[in-house]
């Protein structure tokens, strides 16, 4: 066996020594730790605060790569590698997309756990997600994926195509020709208000922390806007038995005002949202200011009330379902991201905040 000279500083440098053990070494030009076999073959030399130990060529050549065991738990097409070198100074994505390549899929299918189970945060080096030379990752294909700037302008082009395509087919749905109401040209204004705006700040604003979902969930979150807010909605706003107006000109003026403030507090809830969040990172920030000292997830609420403004100028029980619907899923996603910021956070995060409705819900 063929040996060199190691020469470690202390005390940062040599965490501990024993015969033939595994010790920690952290080069003087690294800030992480590097893991390495070290055979005690020779008395020290001192110099100062200098040693020198005899190691054997075991001792890794380049000590800013380490090796990680590979696990799978799918069935790929391409062969699974046992073992994979990384560069401990670059981030987890750059070892998925290497992963998924030589997989032949792609990287949004892929996804990674450490040995406990625990998603890998692909932003951050491996050390910082806890990986050391041999440690093991598990790796899962989670089928065809969409992402979700696509999968919400879908959502949103189903209302966007079925409303005006409803409103001005009324002798083929309804088998007359009648002329629209105030309110129903007012709510066919406002739908499309709406949908559009959804979908251009899918394109120009939000951020995602998580880049995709199963594809097949297509189907499941598409069927609630097309038919819920798409189909059902348009059929029984713009049939001719509500051809005339149901409210005041004060009242519909009250409701108009009130979904029209709830709709530009949406968005400048949102527009808060995203300067939170530098971009190209999944950093998280306590969000405060208009609406979010009061409640977790102010763009909820302000989303909610715009529909309940809806729904008093239609007098619509097709808006009221899908107002409750619509509620009761940001209610439960208000729950999750209130449980996230509380993991995040820890006692930072303010108590008295609560979910949708301030001081009540």
């Amino acid at each position: 066996m063929t040996t060199r000279w190691l020469r470690a500083y202390r005390p940062n440098a040599l965490l501990g020594v024993t015969n033939c053990a595994h010790v920690t070494f952290r080069p003087s030009n690294l800030r992480d730790l590097v893991s390495c076999e070290f055979f005690y073959t020779a008395p020290t030399l001192s110099q100062g605060n200098k040693h020198y130990f005899q190691s054997s060529t075991s001792l890794m050549e380049d000590p800013s790569r380490i090796s990680l065991e590979v696990i799978s738990r799918s069935r790929f097409s391409h062969p699974v590698r046992t073992e994979i070198e990384v560069d401990i100074r670059q981030p987890v994505h750059v070892l998925r997309t290497s992963l998924a390549t030589n997989l032949g899929i792609s990287a949004r299918r892929l996804r990674i756990t450490d040995s406990n189970g625990s998603a890998l945060n692909f932003e951050k080096v491996p050390l910082d997600n806890g990986l050391r030379h041999k440690s093991k990752i598990i790796i899962k294909d989670l089928g065809p994926q969409i992402g979700w700037k696509t999968l919400y302008i879908f959502e949103y082009l189903g209302p966007l195509v079925i409303h005006p395509l409803v409103y001005f087919s009324t002798n083929t749905l309804y088998g007359s020709t009648f002329s629209h109401s105030y309110e129903q040209k007012v709510l066919l204004t406002l739908c499309m208000l709406h949908f559009l705006k959804r979908g251009l700040e899918t394109i120009f604003l939000h951020r995602f922390s998580v880049e995709s979902m199963p594809v097949f969930n297509i189907f499941k979150n598409c069927g609630h806007y097309w038919f819920l807010s798409g189909l059902n909605l348009a059929y029984w706003l713009y049939s001719p038995e509500r051809a005339y107006d149901n409210n005041s000109t004060l009242v519909n003026f009250f409701w108009i005002t009130l979904w029209c403030f709830s709709e530009i507090s949406n968005f400048y809830t949102h527009l808060k949202l995203v300067k939170l969040r530098p971009v190209g990172t999944r950093v998280r920030s306590i969000p405060t200011g208009f609406g979010f000292d009061l409640v977790t997830c102010p763009n909820y609420s302000f989303e909610t009330l715009a529909w309940i403004a809806f729904v008093g100028i239609s007098r619509s029980y097709a808006a009221a379902l899908f107002t409750c619907v619509g509620a009761i899923q940001m209610f439960l996603w208000a729950q999750k991201k209130r449980q996230r910021y509380r993991k995040d956070f820890g006692s930072s995060w303010p108590r008295s905040r609560t979910l949708l409705v301030p001081w009540i819900l």
